[in-house]
């Protein structure tokens, strides 16, 4: 049996700028509304964490907050609590290094467990005082004071493609002399968030071939409005939706379009699925619009490798799913970065296709297997684990759509983490919502 998706959606904002609007408008020169704000729990990790670094950050309405910066940032007197966010602790530890002041990141259980070394380096080589104080280079993360009062440049290389290690770099570049210059070598073009907040905002970045240099400093930046485009990340979800069940039509409004992030539309391309963009529009350096899909039977071959990966790696689990409905081979490879998200998603994906009886292919780096527009899902009494993973619970229940009967899964609160009202979205696609549906 299958349940179509039919209307509209503005969905909530993109996790990453949400991120970025909150700590950059925190340390610029007046103050800024930013609206649409994602409402995940991750985000308002950061939230708390720049209000207790002395930012003002007011609701000024539903989603919306009035951000007033402080270009010297207070010493928190407890611990911040990063929750389960990595964009949270990894983007403050560049940013508080810079400001040289005294703090300790630390997060859940989950967050404690994933790799802080990548942030820890480059940091430590801008003579950052940083190290952390969990088992194997893991959070909590301590930074006290540099002896030399400043943080030096670098010219970092970056080993895997990480905007987030990237932007750490950036933050903590910051605060060093205009002199000493603040490059970073970034060969897999990662997610350039920060780059065009940092530009709109006042502090230029040149990017030359491979290479990210920061030429502002915080002291240029002027706060602004910035509009948060929907997060193209959560919109993957209703487009795999729509697209793996014929019959439906969904339009996602003001959806993100950044180029580093859109590799989920040239994967559908890939799968022969039919979508338009339309109303393209640009707030605080990023492109959105709103992508209308209808579904179709799919056919095409599905090829994701190294080069793509940066630009869809959050996005694997949901196009895991296209796959299996899509007439052709699926293959994915260089997605080792996979295995040190929430969860290891590189080998719960697998073990997922293995439940569901998929002869998959497996690699150190991804996997590959066969898919069928028509396949019939197994019944299945056993419930899915998705070991806190919220990218997981969604995208498991975007398979249901094609299952028998509902799969059980484990763990569904956890995608309050980036979509807390997903599940309110979902039921309202499946009873054909023609309105616009909000983000609350």
């Amino acid at each position: 049996m299958t349940t179509r998706l039919n209307g509209e959606l503005t969905l909530p904002g993109d996790k990453s700028i949400s991120h970025r609007a909150l700590m950059l408008l925190g340390i610029s020169a007046g103050s800024g509304v930013v609206s649409n704000l994602s409402a995940g729990q991750d985000v308002m990790s950061t939230l708390k964490c720049m209000q207790t670094l002395g930012a003002a950050i007011d609701p000024v309405g539903e989603n919306a907050y009035r951000v007033t910066g402080r270009h010297h940032l207070q010493s928190p007197r407890t611990q911040l609590d990063c929750g389960n966010s990595g964009t949270t602790i990894r983007l403050l530890a560049g940013l508080i290094a810079g400001a040289g002041i005294p703090a300790i990141l630390t997060g859940d259980e989950s967050l404690q467990k994933r790799p802080m070394k990548r942030v820890i380096e480059p940091l430590a080589q801008m003579r950052a005082e940083i190290q952390a104080l969990g088992k194997n280079g893991c959070a909590p993360l301590q930074i006290s004071p540099n002896r030399e009062g400043k943080l030096g440049g670098i010219r970092y290389v970056l080993p895997m493609a990480s905007a987030q290690v990237k932007s750490a770099v950036l933050l903590a570049g910051l605060f060093t002399d205009k002199d000493d210059p603040v490059v970073v070598v970034d060969p897999d073009c990662s997610r350039d968030h920060s780059e065009r907040m940092l530009t709109a905002l006042g502090a230029t970045v040149e990017r030359q071939g491979d290479e990210v240099k920061l030429i502002g400093r915080h002291h240029d930046m002027q706060g602004q409005d910035i509009l948060v485009p929907g997060d193209i990340s959560s919109a993957a979800f209703w487009l795999v939706g729509a697209a793996i069940t014929p019959g439906s039509r969904v339009t996602i409004r003001q959806v993100g379009l950044n180029p580093s992030r859109t590799g989920v539309l040239a994967v559908l391309k890939m799968a022969g699925a039919s979508y338009t963009v339309a109303n393209e529009a640009n707030s605080g350096g990023e492109p959105y619009g709103d992508i209308t899909i209808e579904g179709q039977p799919l056919r095409g071959n599905i090829t994701i490798t190294h080069d793509l990966i940066p630009a869809l790696i959050d996005e694997i689990p949901i196009l895991t799913v296209l796959g299996l409905f899509t007439e052709g081979v699926m293959t994915i490879r260089g997605a080792e970065e996979l295995k040190f998200k929430e969860s290891d998603r590189l080998a719960s994906m697998i073990g997922i296709l293995r439940q569901l009886d998929v002869d998959v292919e497996t690699y150190d780096d991804g996997f590959r297997f066969q898919g069928n527009p028509n396949r019939i899902l197994p019944e299945r009494a056993e419930w899915f684990e998705t070991h806190h993973d919220h990218r997981l619970v969604m995208a498991l229940e975007i398979l249901n759509l094609r299952a028998p009967d509902p799969y059980g899964i484990h763990g569904r609160e956890w995608a309050a983490i980036s979509y807390p009202n997903f599940f309110n979205h979902l039921a309202m696609l499946k009873t054909g919502a023609t309105e616009q549906i909000g983000s609350r």
